[in-house]
């Protein structure tokens, strides 16, 4: 235990040493987070150090440690094959990950690098001790295979988490000091050592990353954290039985995974890339609920704290219930108090009724009965009556389905829509379908996607007013994407005033602009953005994304 100490003491120091000279490198070599109005709204040039911090202390710590402690450079001497291959597989993703930071990469190719590393650090391990989580329920390939998405999913559940000052290192700070109690059973270890000096390279570097922060963590530091996490957890729970060995270490990495898990549902539940950008994520959520970037880490750190605990408890009891019950209680409180995930999970459940549905012999709703569902992702504004005015276009023009996806992350905005109509002896084949963007002043808001029968009426004109109805759209839109003080009032008192022509479709905003130009209302300009504090950014919220 005091060799672990020491080394958390010596990896706290360097870190608080280190990072300083890391930033005036980062700065030198161009690994820097830009503010690009868009996804990164932090207002000045943040040097990138997680990755060099983590290459420059960890090492240092785990040989000090070992020339310290001789059952310490026994253990390391016993483990050099998955040793290796941790060195080699964290260095590969290092690399990969201070590219993207310093000149981006894209998606695909940061995915299949995380898969190599994965790989390559699996495959040592298994080398050394074939590893029995899944046996014999599980061949051997397929297995390896799903501890290589075991792997994966740590680094971009980190990653993905990375969007507010100090974050990502709360949680890793969590989450290793948690696996250091897994780890450690009265003997000191490589493995008890790596994490508690995680653990104290990650504090040290909060004193620069706590909000306001001065430098962030970059794909680079995020990324490696994540793989370390990921690879510890399966190290310390390899010898129990399956069911814990399943369960704890998911409890230990519980919220990244939750959040990261939301994230996908949402995007691909709203027809959007799993590359996309939004500003749903947990953090993003509680900051939106007034609390300061402070207080939302004290919170996430809570909710890590309670999960983690739960993971300790199964390995320490050999039963994994502690986890199955801490992270239940975690996700049902985040769920059910409405704070993260609920509409998302409203949104799933939507969609499995709807699928429920299309396996009954006998049709459930009689032709022409219409199905309308609107979901309130994110934000506050009143977006209601553009979808009412989409919906009146469809009814008037018997179209068969429209769904509108907005989504505006520099303004913490997100709504999501659909409206279906049943239509009787109509063939899939003679439905056609457009989705057409919604832009305003060079930004892309959102999307509308019609879909209508080819036997009822001419299309191309229905397409022309379809078009019509778009651009007066895009006017309002630009109305709504004021100040919340603005928007607050004329978007819910103007709702009524807003009608739509019988003729043309185009939505009458004569009345709404004249009640807001007492706001001085102007359109968007896209070189300006909301003033946000840094601890709003969202630099890392896609590990995959397309560069």
């Amino acid at each position: 235990m005091w060799t672990s100490l020491l080394a958390f003491g010596l990896a706290f120091g360097l870190a608080v040493l280190t990072v300083p000279v890391a930033k005036r490198l980062a700065l030198l070599l161009g690994i820097v987070d830009s503010p690009d109005k868009h996804r990164k709204l932090h207002g000045r040039v943040v040097p990138l150090t997680g990755g060099l911090l983590l290459l420059a202390v960890l090492p240092t710590s785990l040989a000090a440690a070992a020339w310290w402690d001789p059952t310490v450079a026994a253990s390391l001497r016993g483990s050099m094959t998955p040793l290796l291959g941790l060195a080699v597989g964290a260095g590969l993703l290092l690399v990969v990950g201070l590219a993207d930071d310093r000149w981006g990469v894209r998606g695909r190719q940061k995915l299949l690098a995380q898969i190599i590393s994965s790989s390559i650090i699996l495959g040592a391990i298994w080398i050394d001790r074939p590893i029995s989580v899944f046996s014999p329920w599980l061949p051997l390939g397929m297995a390896f295979a799903v501890l290589v998405i075991w792997m994966v999913g740590s680094i971009n559940a980190v990653n993905l988490i990375d969007g507010a000052d100090g974050l990502a290192s709360t949680v890793g700070i969590v989450a290793a000091t948690s696996l250091y109690f897994m780890t450690f059973d009265g003997v000191s270890s490589w493995q008890s050592v790596l994490a508690l000096s995680l653990s104290g390279t990650l504090i040290g570097f909060l004193v620069y990353n706590f909000p306001p922060a001065s430098t962030f963590l970059g794909d680079g530091g995020s990324m490696l954290i994540g793989l370390l996490l990921g690879f510890m957890a399966l190290s310390s729970s390899v010898k129990e039985a399956a069911s814990v060995a399943l369960c704890a270490p998911v409890a230990i990495v519980a919220i990244p995974f939750f959040d990261s898990f939301v994230a996908i549902l949402r995007r691909r539940l709203t027809g959007r890339s799993i590359y996309s950008v939004d500003r749903g994520h947990l953090h993003h959520r509680l900051l939106e609920r007034g609390m300061s970037p402070r207080r939302m880490l004290g919170v996430v750190a809570g909710l890590c704290v309670l999960s983690g605990l739960g993971g300790v408890l199964s390995l320490k009891f050999n039963s994994p219930w502690f986890s199955l019950v801490s992270v239940s209680l975690v996700v049902g409180v985040l769920v059910l108090g409405r704070l993260f995930g609920y509409s998302e999970f409203r949104l799933l459940a939507h969609k499995l009724v709807n699928l429920s549905r299309s396996f009954m012999v006998v049709p459930q709703h009689r032709p022409g009965s219409v199905q309308l569902q609107s979901f309130r992702l994110q934000g506050t504004r009143n977006w209601d009556y553009l979808w009412e005015a989409l919906t009146e276009f469809a009814e008037r023009h018997h179209l068969k389905e429209v769904r509108l996806d907005l989504n505006l992350p520099w303004l913490h905005e997100g709504y999501h829509a659909v409206w279906q109509r049943q239509l009787e002896g109509i063939d899939v084949d003679s439905l056609w379908q457009t989705r057409l963007p919604l832009c305003a002043n060079s930004r892309l808001f959102g999307h509308v996607q019609i879909t209508g029968p080819s036997n009822r009426g001419a299309i191309y004109p229905i397409l022309a007013q379809l078009s019509d109805l778009l651009e007066s759209m895009e006017t309002v839109i630009q109305r709504l994407a004021l100040s919340p003080d603005a928007i607050e009032e004329a978007s819910t008192e103007q709702t009524d005033s807003l009608q739509v022509s019988e003729v043309t479709q185009v939505i009458r905003i004569d009345s709404i602009e004249q009640e807001m130009g007492r706001f001085d209302t102007q359109p968007i300009n896209p070189n300006e953005t909301p003033s946000l504090t840094s601890a709003e950014r969202s630099h890392g919220d896609s590990p995959t994304r397309e560069g």
